[in-house]
């Protein structure tokens, strides 16, 4: 950490870092299209998986297993 922080020093000391960093990164997106498609698949991907595991989990505990709502819902709800 103590690298990354001298770093930013030495940058803001020459003069190098940007003012606002945010506007070359949101402004000028596309040259970066194919990262920012292949992120955007990769995290609906992975969003679509936890969202299977946890209603496949209460669908086992209140159908499977004839469990009651209020204690199928309280471990999923915890685990969130």
């Amino acid at each position: 950490m103590k690298s990354v922080k001298s770093a930013a020093t030495a940058l803001t000391a020459a003069a190098a870092a940007s003012a606002a960093p945010a506007v070359p990164v949101f402004a000028y997106w596309m040259p970066n299209i194919k990262h920012v498609l292949l992120a955007l698949l990769l995290y609906a991907g992975q969003a679509v998986v936890w969202y299977i595991g946890q209603f496949y989990t209460l669908f086992l505990l209140t159908i499977t297993l004839k469990m009651s709502y209020f204690p199928a819902y309280l471990p999923v709800l915890v685990a969130r």
